[in-house]
């Protein structure tokens, strides 16, 4: 009987020692010294010191390797380069940080990367992460300070919280179209000057740009939702910002600090938060839409250059609003605005909301600025509409490749529009004064002129007087000739007071809306 038990207990020891020994790492030798690998898990667990390049090989020993463990190369100084097989799916929390890479390319296969997985990498210049990824750790590339090149593949789906925070020689990042948010202080301390959102994107969390000094252009996307608590606080050199009409919810000092001249606040807002523009000393003119039902005492603290308010609804309903503001107290209080404008336009303006030729994307927004060409493609919309009583519907299938906006989609359905080229609309152009004259002409065809399509456009020549001819009329393109010409013997258009046209000149906001009044009064 004791033979048997010592015979099983000897069994035992054995097969313990047999599944210890499998779990156990082994090293691959690689520069400077050597690796540790888990043929368990299939884990890079551990790096020799003096390793200064590490070519991961996909198998080790028969095995795949398929992750990087927490902080398999942590504090490796010597370690400059690392090749990565694509058969790694995830890479460890603080896998690589403190390490002396110097560029780093994550293979598609990844689909997790933990928490400071490359941070403060001090001496990483560029990096590449794949659309892959599902999961991405806080403070991925924390404190890469000479960090000047990021990729980022379509797929990411969101950038982490402290992300890119202090890397403080990141010029630019180019966010994929597939990013739905971004985390908390994800830039803090970066120095973009300009940056575009996608339209997926839905959330701008606490701090994601704070103390971004050197910003001065940021586009959000029209999907955006939200606006987190000091999102931008001491970006004093952002000087203008155009909100989406899609923003909801704006938080707590989202702007205190910043540079912002001009702003709006988008219909559905009910409530300013508290110290939202506190410190803006450069805040002169800000819209306010009929929505708002309370200002509260320290919105506008320090905004010392405060003069106008551009209020979207009347005397009667402004009297209604719980105003605990005295900085808006100096300020002129402009009501029934369709956004911030120019005094003079204020009457022409009034009947554009009137009529409904102000569209979503220019409602309370800086109509001082210039417009661009997705703009004016709604405004032409708007224009149509009112003509033909009938209302646009977007293109089923999308022609563009640099842009999804539904009206610029319902212009090129309606026929008011077709794209500069090889699938390209240019949204964000300037429009030219000949672009504006050749879509309102093809707003009042299509409302107008029963059967008339853009491809049958020749065999439906406009009719009008030809006024005296411009002397810049060898710039008017062919193509744009007969429509400015009668834009402007019907009074639509104008010349610029010298005997020019300025064809390639561009328009503003506000001039575009009072040309959609002018046409909709004379030819509708």
């Amino acid at each position: 009987m004791k033979r048997t038990v010592s015979l099983l207990l000897l069994l035992t020891l054995v097969l313990a020692l047999g599944a210890s020994a499998m779990a156990a790492d082994v090293t691959y030798a690689v520069t400077g010294g050597n690796i540790s690998f888990d043929l368990a898990t299939g884990t890079v667990t551990g790096c020799g010191k003096n390793v200064t390049e590490a070519v991961i090989p996909s198998e080790i020993y028969g095995v795949k390797v398929t992750a990087i463990g927490d902080e398999a190369f942590y504090d490796c100084e010597k370690l400059t380069s690392v090749t990565i097989p694509n058969t790694v799916q995830r890479i460890g929390a603080s896998a690589f940080k403190d390490s002396g890479l110097t560029q780093v390319t994550v293979p598609s296969g990844v689909r997790s990367l933990g928490s400071w997985a490359f941070g403060w990498c001090r001496d990483l210049t560029a990096a590449s992460l794949p659309g892959t990824l599902t999961e991405i750790g806080e403070r991925t590339f924390e404190w890469c300070d000479e960090l000047t090149k990021v990729t980022l593949g379509n797929g990411i789906p969101y950038l982490s919280d402290a992300m890119f925070m202090d890397c403080r020689a990141l010029p630019s990042l180019t966010l994929p179209d597939s990013i739905t948010a971004i985390g908390k202080s994800a830039f803090r301390n970066c120095p973009f000057t300009s940056i575009r959102l996608p339209d997926a994107c839905a959330s701008i969390e606490e701090g994601a740009f704070y103390n971004c000094t050197e910003l001065e252009s940021v586009k959000l996307g029209s999907g955006l939702k939200t606006i987190g608590k000091e999102a931008f606080t001491g970006c004093e050199s952002l000087t203008g910002l155009q909100i989406p009409p899609s923003v909801t919810k704006l938080s707590w000092g989202a702007f205190r600090g910043s540079g912002i001249t001009s702003i709006n606040i988008p219909e559905g807002i009910t409530e300013l938060p508290q110290i939202l523009f506190r410190d803006c000393s450069s805040l002169e003119k800000i819209y306010l839409p009929a929505s708002i039902t309370t200002i509260p005492h320290n919105a506008f603290w320090s905004t010392y250059s405060l003069s106008d308010v551009y209020y979207g609804g009347s005397v009667a309903q402004w009297a209604l609003v719980t105003n605990d503001s005295e900085d808006l107290a100096t300020a002129m209080i402009h009501f029934n605005c369709a956004g911030i404008e120019s005094s003079w336009a204020e009457t022409e303006l009034a009947k554009a909301v009137q009529k409904d030729l102000v569209p979503e994307v220019l409602a309370g927004q800086d109509l001082t600025k210039t417009i661009t060409r997705a703009e004016f493609a709604a405004v032409a919309v708007k224009v149509y509409e009112a003509l033909s009583g009938k209302k646009a519907v977007p293109a089923a299938a999308n022609t563009f490749s640099d842009t999804a906006d539904p009206d610029v989609l319902k212009a090129y359905n309606t026929g008011l529009v077709n794209g500069l080229g090889d699938g390209k609309f240019g949204p964000e152009e300037n429009l030219q004064r000949q672009q504006a004259a050749t879509m309102l002409a093809r707003a009042y065809k299509a409302a107008m002129l029963s059967g008339w399509t853009l491809a049958d456009d020749a065999a439906f020549p406009l009719s009008y007087t030809m006024p005296a001819a411009f002397t810049d009329n060898a710039g008017i393109q062919s193509w744009a000739y007969d429509n400015v010409y009668f834009m402007v013997a019907n009074g639509i258009l104008n010349g610029m007071g010298d005997g020019t046209f300025a064809p390639a000149g561009s328009t503003t906001r506000e001039q575009a809306l009072l040309i959609a009044v002018r046409m909709v009064e004379k030819l509708g």
